[in-house]
């Protein structure tokens, strides 16, 4: 504009500096800032500034802090109890703390661990039906999805079964027939088993009656804990044994049946061994056995001690 110019003028003359304005057409010009200023909005402005602004807090400076005094010192055993107090004011009067310990340690195994009832189940099954993906999914709680032929792995940990902690001793074993001379000595020392045949895979499924059998064999019984498990049912276009003929084969040998699938999501893994332990549990011929192998062991230890008495002169 053209009073820009002309201040510019006034400015490099001399006759103005930038601190001082003039009026041009009624308004004044402030040399120093590029617009107009109206007389009456000076007057706004000035009566803004003579009202009272609210005092700020203070805020003390770094000079200002006594970084040496000391804190307020509460009384700490009334806090406690003020704390312990409102701890039990929960619904129902109920203390929550002792009841979040409660809840905490219901989760975890006794410390005794020696008093918890042990249970040695043997996994069986032909080769390739899915023994260590079960196994290792109950575990491990993960999927194995490569064939890798296990000759003997065994897994200890505890367990929380209806609410009761156990022991599960678990030997997963051979299903090939070059380790089948092996079968003999997982069955001795089995207490229960986890039977096992693949619903993909028909030749596995006429190898439970044989393998059935031996087990009773071994044990020299007409019965024993064994669960019937058809297992890889999330391969369904691959199925060639019908749930049907499998539960036809479980009444013939009169055993309890499941189907399970160790794939994620995993299908009745976690209950398959529970339901087993359970079975193990009620079966009557298993508190005759250990009460059998333990009088063997005790008699066994009696000759020993007796030859070693034994003096030949």
């Amino acid at each position: 504009m053209w009073w820009m110019l002309a201040r510019e003028i006034l400015l490099l003359r001399g006759k103005i500096s930038r601190t001082t304005g003039f009026v041009i057409d009624g308004k004044e010009i402030m040399p120093d800032l590029y617009f107009y200023r109206d007389p009456t909005e000076q007057e706004k402005d000035d009566i803004v500034e003579t009202q009272e602004v609210p005092m700020q807090a203070e805020v003390p400076t770094v000079d200002q802090i006594d970084f040496m005094a000391q804190p307020e010192i509460k009384d700490w055993a009334q806090e406690a109890a003020s704390w312990t107090a409102a701890k039990a004011d929960g619904p129902g009067g109920q203390d929550w703390g002792a009841a979040t310990e409660a809840m905490t340690n219901s989760k975890r195994p006794p410390e005794d661990g020696a008093k918890l009832p042990t249970y040695k189940i043997v996994v069986i099954g032909d080769g390739g039906v899915g023994k260590s993906s079960l196994t290792i999914q109950f575990f491990q709680k993960q999927f194995v999805d490569y064939y890798d032929p296990t000759i003997e792995d065994q897994y200890i940990q505890h367990c929380e079964i209806d609410g009761n902690w156990v022991i599960m001793d678990v030997l997963d074993t051979a299903g090939q027939e070059e380790f089948s001379a092996m079968r003999e000595q997982y069955m001795r020392n089995g207490r229960g088993f986890l039977l096992v045949f693949s619903v993909t895979n028909r030749k596995s499924f006429f190898e439970v009656e044989k393998l059935y059998n031996q087990v009773l064999r071994v044990k020299d019984q007409t019965e024993y804990p064994v669960l019937l498990a058809a297992n890889k049912v999330d391969l369904t276009s691959q199925r060639v044994v019908t749930e049907e003929e499998g539960r036809q084969l479980a009444a013939k040998l009169k055993l309890p049946y499941i189907e399970t699938s160790a794939k994620d999501p995993p299908v009745n893994v976690d209950e398959t061994f529970h339901e087993l332990v359970r079975i193990m549990k009620s079966f009557p011929h298993q508190e005759e056995e250990e009460e059998t192998l333990s009088s063997a062991v005790s008699r066994s230890k009696k000759s020993k001690n007796k030859k070693e008495k034994c003096r030949i002169s």
